[in-house]
């Protein structure tokens, strides 16, 4: 289920979205701090046809990241969309471990 720049344990890939002149998916995976815990992570990674490197970066890594800044940490504001389109079954996955529906969950496609 790993593409170059996300993690091997993911549990779970939230289908990309481009946001401006990046994509960005959305990944359950088990949480750094509580064990058995899983997590919703953000990575993000240029267009293909910006010439940059097609590998995904942690939010960490966005320019204007910020953990001091509210409920946003510094990254775009439309991501708020992009996590209520895919709400319930972020939540099943993160509360459960599955999806709702297998068929309602779409999973993103990697190259590799």
């Amino acid at each position: 289920m790993s593409a170059p720049g996300l993690p091997i344990e993911a549990q779970h890939v939230f289908p990309a979205r481009i946001i401006g002149k990046h994509e960005w998916c959305m990944v359950v995976q088990p949480s750094r701090f509580h064990p058995g815990a899983r997590v919703l992570e953000y990575y993000w990674r240029p267009l293909p046809v910006l010439g940059f490197e097609h590998s995904w970066k942690h939010c960490e890594q966005w320019p204007t990241y910020n953990l001091d800044d509210g409920c946003y940490g510094g990254m775009p504001r439309t991501l708020r969309n992009y996590w209520e389109s895919h709400r319930e079954a972020v939540r099943s996955w993160i509360d459960n471990g599955r999806p709702l529906d297998a068929a309602s969950v779409p999973q993103m496609e990697l190259a590799l």
